[in-house]
């Protein structure tokens, strides 16, 4: 094979484009809002760029074609899992199957032990070796064990292929493994600090919970319930005399008693509810697709399971209650006035003598009876 060094550099071409794949990974990570359908927009594309590898090979032999098909199938497997794995395993086969000649049966067998090879290194051996570097080139060298293939060809042109440009391939497969792995987390990375710094910007740091822009942002995009009886919901709290625990406790039992409280309301609320901190110990929830009568379960909810127990700031137990306003509308609209009003409502708890719930368009004396008979 004299022209073996020459044509080997055709090689790159299907190299190049695995890089530009692991620049996209970034794009495709940010369109597929969820990890299988990142899987699966990643093998197609890694199928494609193994299909792409056959489309200008170096032919060893008639029908004996050498490409980094097997590379890309198992680059797909190592970090796309194993919908990415047989995926790409599924459409390089298919492309290698159809060209035939003397060496498909060891070019189809090599793509999957490529893609069988990937998902025993991304289980077993990936979770063992600290150093990303090290363990690409791990993968790398065990993607070489797809070689054994050759045993479908005749014993000449399987020693041949294995002497002429064996060492080549071996050596491009821990190259490219290294290569795109190191691409993968680059990509990861500035992916994990956009995350960071979107939730950041739409979070209390303190809690976790959504600021007031964000819950602003999603009031505004709720749907419209379907069923005449039911509608949104919006409550407002704060704990009563929130001051006098950071005054006599100090400003981190404070922090606690903010964190105990939001636990103890998240419990009671369903997955669609949103729960905000708008500042200081005030807080907002928004009930979407609720009735009135649901408000005021939920409500009542929350506000006895503040009360139900007291809380352990610095092994002293600390009783907090909270104040709530609350409005039920069949037609959320405009986020600010529905605040005011809640608001509003919420002072009205404070003056019938907190720890209580004051709904607008209700008589909240009676309420408030109701809850002293409770206390």
């Amino acid at each position: 094979m004299s022209s073996a060094l020459t044509n080997i550099m055709l090689i790159f071409e299907p190299a190049m484009f695995a890089v530009f794949l692991a620049y996209s990974y970034g794009m495709i990570a940010k369109w597929c809002r969820t990890l299988r359908t990142k899987q699966i927009a990643m093998g197609v594309v890694m199928g494609a760029a193994a299909a792409l590898a056959m489309v200008s090979p170096i032919e060893f032999a008639p029908g004996v074609i050498v490409d980094l098909r097997t590379l890309m199938v198992a680059l797909s497997g190592a970090f796309f899992g194993i919908i990415g794995a047989a995926i790409a395993a599924i459409m390089a086969a298919t492309v290698r199957f159809s060209i035939g000649g003397l060496g498909m049966l060891a070019g189809v067998s090599g793509i999957f032990l490529s893609a069988i090879l990937s998902l025993v290194w991304a289980r077993y051996v990936r979770p063992r070796i600290k150093s990303n570097a090290l363990a690409h080139a791990v993968l790398g060298l065990m993607i070489n064990f797809n070689l054994v293939s050759v045993v479908f060809m005749p014993t000449d042109i399987a020693l041949g292929f294995l002497s002429s440009v064996g060492h080549w391939i071996v050596v491009f497969n821990i190259i490219g493994a290294i290569g795109f792995g190191a691409l993968i987390r680059h990509a990861e990375n500035e992916i994990s600090i956009k995350t960071d710094l979107i939730s950041a910007a739409a979070t209390d740091p303190l809690t976790n919970l959504l600021n007031r822009r964000s819950v602003i942002d999603l009031f505004e995009n709720l749907s419209t319930p379907s069923k005449p009886d039911r509608g949104t919901a919006m409550l407002c709290f704060d704990i009563d005399h929130f001051k006098q625990i950071n005054d006599t406790q100090g400003h981190l039992s404070g922090d606690l008693v903010l964190l105990e409280l939001k636990d103890r309301i998240a419990a009671c609320l369903r997955p669609s509810d949103l729960f905000s901190r708008i500042g200081g110990d005030e807080f907002l929830i928004v009930l979407p697709n609720v009735n009135h009568e649901e408000m005021q379960i939920i409500s009542e909810r929350c506000r006895d399971a503040v009360d139900a127990t007291p809380m352990m700031c610095d092994g002293e137990p600390v009783d907090v209650t909270i104040s709530m306003g609350a409005k039920w509308t069949r037609q959320a609209g405009d986020f600010q006035s529905m605040f005011a009003e809640t608001d509003r409502v919420l002072y009205e708890a404070k003056a019938l003598g907190r720890n209580c719930v004051a709904i607008s368009g209700m008589h909240n004396q009676a309420a408030m009876s109701q809850q002293a008979g409770l206390r």
